[in-house]
């Protein structure tokens, strides 16, 4: 879907997430963050993933912007 939104609107999908005790071998990190880290390199998608599971959008600094930053743990 993310694809089909960046071809109709030339802009890149911002995608925000909160990611709470996700294991390595469960479907976060198995299918859904290697899925946003190619659509991020393919310039599809800005991804967010929050500090913590109250944050709030409208707050940048509560966002760490980047599948390099993991799950907005840093």
């Amino acid at each position: 879907m993310a694809v089909r939104l960046k071809e109709a609107t030339g802009k890149r999908v911002e995608v925000w997430c909160f990611v709470e005790g996700a294991r390595l071998d469960r479907i976060f990190y198995t299918y859904e963050y290697p899925a946003l880290q190619k659509l991020e390199s393919e310039g599809v998608v800005e991804v967010h993933f929050a500090r913590t599971m109250d944050a709030d959008w409208k707050n940048e600094s509560e966002w760490v912007i980047g599948t390099a930053n993991g799950t907005g743990r840093n």
